[in-house]
């Protein structure tokens, strides 16, 4: 029930980026190490949605590279965390950004 939370929070975040306005659509922006979840997420999202009174809200994922940091001290994006470092392959690494999942935008209607 992790992405039920996550989607709740998200839901609420869009719901005060409307500022009272009709949402009709959620942009996420999701991290390539958490992308896995954006089926269930929508899933979640939805019934989030459907729990504060809305239905038929849109929602898109855009799914970005994660950035890591190599103990050689390269600064490289990944897709997935099989990818190694292009400049010495190693798998020590420092994960900086690409599990995250946040609201990016929101189209409204008119009020």
């Amino acid at each position: 029930m992790h992405e039920y939370g996550l989607a709740s929070r998200l839901a609420d975040e869009a719901l005060d980026r409307a500022q009272g306005r009709p949402l009709k659509k959620v942009l996420l922006n999701v991290g390539a190490l958490a992308s896995g979840m954006v089926e269930p997420l929508r899933l979640y999202l939805d019934l989030a949605f459907e729990e504060k009174g809305l239905s038929k809200v849109s929602v898109e994922a855009r799914v970005t590279p994660a950035a890591c940091r190599c103990s050689c001290g390269m600064e490289y994006e990944i897709n997935k965390m099989t990818d190694g470092c292009p400049a010495c392959g190693s798998f020590q690494r420092q994960i900086l950004r690409g599990r995250d999942c946040v609201v990016e935008s929101v189209e409204v209607g008119k009020a």
